[in-house]
């Protein structure tokens, strides 16, 4: 896979589970933050260079098209198979950023972070829901996440530096 990045992207947080990991004998608080997001199937291409042709195609002659954005890849490809598609990726070193969107409060920057269990849905018109569990060690700024289940927030999700570089 490769760098998924966010930035400032509007986002439904749909659960947040609390849990002990083991570090050798030291047992550590973590958690877990599911995220699903709605983006253009453009976003795909990080993801895997092929997931966008494997999901849409452009419409055929005499097919309803939208507004042509970008390649034109706006039809599913395969509107019967049941979706979503998951993927075995695990992304390690992110940082993820969770703020409210209102400005109210500075948004919170956790780090690192190791992304998982991403499941992609084709929308018609274009966009693809990707969700996906972000899983950090926990401490008591980050335990307030979980007030934000069923919640929409703005994330910002940063790859590792040295991918980066």
């Amino acid at each position: 896979m490769k760098m998924f990045e966010l930035k400032d992207a509007a986002a439904h947080v749909t659960s947040y589970n609390s849990r002990g990991e083991r570090h050798g004998e030291e047992v550590v608080p973590a958690a877990d933050l599911a995220l699903k997001v709605k983006v253009h199937n453009s976003k795909l291409d990080q993801i895997d260079p092929n997931l966008k042709e494997v999901l849409f195609r452009k419409p055929t002659k005499g097919e309803q098209g939208e507004l042509e954005i970008g390649d034109g890849m706006t039809k599913l490809r395969l509107p019967r198979v049941c979706m979503p598609l998951k993927l075995s990726e695990k992304l390690p070193g992110y940082t993820l950023s969770v703020g409210t969107g209102l400005g109210k409060s500075k948004p919170r920057v956790i780090t690192p972070v190791e992304l998982s269990k991403f499941a992609v849905e084709p929308q018609e018109g274009g966009s693809v829901e990707i969700t996906f569990k972000a899983a950090f060690e926990a401490d008591e700024d980050t335990a307030s996440l979980g007030l934000l289940v069923q919640q929409d927030v703005v994330i910002t999700l940063n790859p590792p530096k040295e991918a980066v570089e």
